[in-house]
Formats: structure tokens, C-alpha cells, sequence
């Protein structure tokens, strides 16, 4: 859960200064498996974030996030070991 005010001190130079590139790595719901959490979806909730907090630039941001690679892979297959 995000606090309802931005955490930034003023003057911090991290206002407005994030820019949401690319969003990879997920994958859609399965419903006979495990949850998964799709680009779409995780690209909302980072973009919904970053806004709440004021660190989205919605363009020419000094810095870029590119995510991708989720760690539910690595534990979906630690589960099929067992």
C-alpha cells in the first residue's frame, strides 16, 4: 500500500524524473497454476506508484527504468523439484 502524500523531500531531484521504458519479464494468469503477474499489469501498478510519489516523467525523463526477468520463475521450478 502506498502513503497518500509523496515522500520527496522538496527540491528533491527526483521529482518527476523517472521514465517507465520497457516492462517484461511477466506472464498472464494461469488459473489451473500458480498467480503470475502480467507487463500490463505490473506496468500499471509501477507507472500508479511513481505518479502517487511524484517521481513519473511521462516523457524525456533524466532517468529510465527498464524492468523485466520476474523471480517466480526460479520458484515455480524449486516447487516442481520437491
Amino acid at each position: 500500500m502506498c502513503p497518500k502524500t509523496p515522500f520527496l523531500v522538496n527540491g528533491s531531484p527526483l521529482k518527476n524524473s523517472v521514465e517507465i521504458s520497457d516492462v517484461t519479464g511477466g506472464k498472464k494468469t494461469d488459473p489451473m497454476w500458480i498467480s503470475e503477474v502480467s507487463n500490463e499489469d505490473f506496468s500499471s501498478a509501477l507507472r500508479l506508484s511513481l505518479k502517487q510519489h511524484t517521481m513519473l516523467s511521462e516523457a524525456n525523463g533524466p532517468l529510465v527504468l527498464t524492468t523485466g526477468g520476474f523471480r517466480r520463475e526460479a520458484q515455480r521450478d524449486q516447487a516442481n523439484l520437491i
